[in-house]
């Protein structure tokens, strides 16, 4: 990962938390050569909890 996906990845996050979620959320899929470097991170939001 380079630091230029990492910080698409901080921004995406950050957009996707400006509101938190009450219920179970994909925040981040990097399938589908969407986001080059990213594309073997998930990022879910489950209770409060962010897993990577």
């Amino acid at each position: 990962m380079t630091p230029e996906a990492l910080a698409i990845l901080q921004q995406h996050l950050l957009d996707a938390l400006s509101e938190v979620p009450d219920e179970t959320r994909r925040l981040f899929h990097g399938r589908g050569r969407v986001w080059p470097g990213l594309e073997h991170i998930t990022v879910d939001w489950m209770q409060g909890v962010v897993l990577v």
